[in-house]
């Protein structure tokens, strides 16, 4: 399985998944609740506004059944802040303390003065 990162383009709302090509990815993207639940998109309007690039990167994390990094999964948020540079999309009402992943957010670290991941 390789990585891609599907991305929506207006929102920046995106996922890490694992699939054989990009077509697959979007489709295993496309039935994610995260998507489901925030957009009304026919799977068509879905792939129009998403954009699905190589990961490479993203590869070493896959394990046989795994369709996805999760933001919600501690450990998986760990590796998407980590490897892949993602933090928090919303601005406001962040608190990073409770955050499992603040150790190695490069958001984290510049708003708190933390000198190294």
């Amino acid at each position: 399985m390789k990585c891609y990162i599907v991305k929506e383009k207006t929102s920046g709302l995106s996922q890490a998944i694992f699939a054989e090509n990009p077509a697959k990815a979007r489709y295993v993207a496309y039935q994610l609740e995260d998507w489901t639940e925030n957009y009304y998109y026919s799977f068509i309007d879905f792939c129009y506004g998403t954009s699905c690039e190589r990961c490479k990167i993203g590869d070493a994390w896959y394990k046989e059944g795994k369709t996805h990094l999760d933001w919600s999964n501690d450990e998986d948020r760990k590796v998407l802040c980590n490897a892949l540079g993602w933090y928090c999309l919303n601005e406001t009402d962040i608190d990073c303390e409770p955050c499992p992943a603040k150790d190695v957010c490069q958001r984290y670290q510049d708003e708190h003065g933390v000198s190294e991941v």
